[in-house]
């Protein structure tokens, strides 16, 4: 059996846990890529959901919630399974 490897993802963190649910809202009805998920233990945010992308999608999916005015505490690099 293969051992599973961590691989980098860009997390974006929320002031507030409505920020969160806006914000995923929003990227399933645009189709922004990444998925929501429990803030890791390594980055500190205002909630405990945040958005979990590639980091080659981060560019596109700042621009996008900048574009929505979707609020955003924080981008983080994390190791991730």
């Amino acid at each position: 059996m293969a051992a599973r490897v961590k691989t980098p993802h860009t997390i974006i963190t929320f002031p507030t846990t409505a920020a969160a649910a806006a914000f995923e809202a929003s990227a399933r009805e645009l189709g922004i890529a990444g998925r929501a998920i429990p803030v890791p233990s390594a980055v500190h945010a205002g909630c405990g959901t945040c958005w979990s992308c590639l980091p080659d999608q981060a560019e596109s999916v700042l621009a996008i919630a900048r574009e929505q005015s979707l609020a955003i505490e924080g981008v983080h690099t994390v190791d991730l399974y």
